[in-house]
């Protein structure tokens, strides 16, 4: 219920935080379109299901498979992706660094691969059609290499804090009870599944005075609950993302 109420207020509260930072003269909009993988870190599979023990899975291994189905592209249900729009505005006369706000929508995928399961509980489990992170996000730019040319720098590097609600899409086969498989790839069954966040660090490079290129990495933790056959599954997924694409500074 906690992390209900916290998630219901991110977007007005960074819709709030974008329409003051527009009202600056000198504010700056963005909007970065950008692709990648991840790699989560051990963690750890909770199972309850009707008519069986509570199970706990230790040292599981989830991949991230970012491109799984390229010709599903169009559809943005199966491959990992990030979209990010923002507002930056000057934290002082001179306009070096920037603050930003953003809204974030970070496509992240995880298949299960491995893990202690001496029993074979888990035959199959996915959260394929996404792990969607809603955030808001707080930034600071600095630009580097300014001249007349690229008055927003030739180069910035920026950093960047966010959090937000995780919405997924299960897919799995626990004790042999299937779940998710029939609208693999469809826009139905995704649920409000918990909360997340991330930390990043990006350097983006100007082509031109407002076409950027660049590349980010970041930490992202989120703890999920969905549903599996006749229960529900929770896990945690600390992951690692390398990411790069285009964006428009304006």
């Amino acid at each position: 219920m906690r992390s209900t109420c916290r998630s219901r207020l991110v977007v007005p509260v960074l819709l709030a935080l974008l329409w003051a930072c527009a009202g600056s003269a000198a504010a700056q909009w963005s909007v970065e379109i950008y692709t990648g993988s991840s790699s989560t870190l051990p963690t750890t599979l909770e199972l309850r299901q009707e008519g069986h023990p509570d199970t706990v899975i230790t040292g599981v291994r989830y991949e991230t498979r970012p491109w799984n189905h390229f010709e599903s592209l169009a559809l943005l249900t199966e491959n990992y992706y990030m979209v990010r729009a923002g507002y930056l505005t000057p934290l002082s006369p001179v306009q070096d660094t920037r603050l930003g706000v953003e809204l974030e929508v970070l496509h992240d995928k995880a298949y299960y691969r491995s893990g202690h399961d001496p029993g074979g509980v888990v035959q199959h489990f996915e959260l394929s059609d996404g792990v969607v992170y809603v955030l808001a996000n707080a930034s600071l730019v600095h630009p580097v290499a300014r001249d007349d040319a690229f008055p927003r720098g030739r180069v910035q590097v920026v950093g960047r804090v966010g959090a937000g609600p995780v919405i997924t899409k299960p897919a799995s086969t626990i004790r042999g009870e299937g779940l998710g498989h029939d609208i693999h790839g469809t826009w139905t069954g995704y649920e409000v599944a918990g909360f997340g966040g991330q930390a990043a660090a990006q350097v983006r490079v100007f082509l031109t005075p407002w076409l950027t290129t660049g590349m980010e990495t970041k930490f992202s933790y989120a703890d999920v609950t969905q549903r599996i056959a006749g229960g529900t599954s929770r896990t945690t997924l600390p992951s690692v993302h390398l990411t790069f694409g285009l964006g428009v500074v304006h």
